[in-house]
């Protein structure tokens, strides 16, 4: 039952879905604050950029993002119907005035023109990456020439002793990363950790590090 459980929430944090994805998105809000709040500084939007987000869960931080600069446009595409739903109606007064719109999708075709967005960021999304080459192509494909992207994921160092990770994760520390990026044709700008500590189910503490990369097309 154990195993059955690990493997449940493994596919939550992949594809939250129904009432208990709902939950799962704002535990997941709570649980990586820190990491989502350092990769938008880390994206550092300019006056009047078109941003794209991969796996934006129910877009509790785009109000936040859009207020970092004038002009902003935000597009996030989330792999969940349920997450698409729920950012939507978070951020519906954005929706309605034009600057944000969610959309469903894996990110492994991007419904838009070559060099549509000045920015780019995901937060915990590349452990579920099944072609990982061909969604940097594609985030290539849509950045702009001189555009950024974050990358921000929990280290291999970290994650591999998460009982759910055995669950259709892939798990990467950062010179994997900084090879598939490079192969790309990205110019790595910065490498960085963050760490916090996060109570365990057992009440034991855990060190959580997180791996931000931020790379230039």
């Amino acid at each position: 039952m154990e195993n059955k459980d690990q493997q449940y929430i493994a596919g939550q944090l992949k594809c939250p879905a129904g009432e208990d994805g709902i939950k799962a998105a704002e535990r997941m809000n709570d649980n990586n604050a820190g990491v989502i709040g350092k990769t938008l500084e880390l994206t550092a939007p300019a006056d009047g950029d078109a941003i794209l987000e991969l796996g934006p869960g129910n877009g509790y931080h785009v109000k936040e993002l859009l207020s970092a600069a004038n002009n902003l446009r935000y597009t996030g595409i989330d792999i969940s119907k349920t997450m698409v739903a729920e950012a939507g109606l978070m951020n519906r007064e954005l929706v309605s005035a034009g600057v944000a719109s969610f959309l469903t999708g894996d990110g492994r075709s991007l419904p838009f023109p070559d060099h549509s967005f000045d920015k780019f960021l995901t937060v915990n999304t590349l452990y579920f990456w099944e072609n990982a080459q061909e969604m940097l192509r594609e985030i290539w494909r849509v950045l702009k020439p001189g555009g950024s992207m974050v990358l921000s994921f929990g280290s291999q160092r970290f994650m591999q002793h998460l009982p759910f990770v055995q669950y259709g994760f892939q798990l990467y520390n950062e010179p994997e990363v900084l090879a598939m990026l490079e192969a790309q044709g990205l110019q790595v700008q910065s490498t960085g950790l963050y760490f916090e500590d996060a109570k365990g189910m057992n009440g034991e503490v855990i060190k959580k590090e997180f791996i931000l990369i931020k790379a230039v097309k």
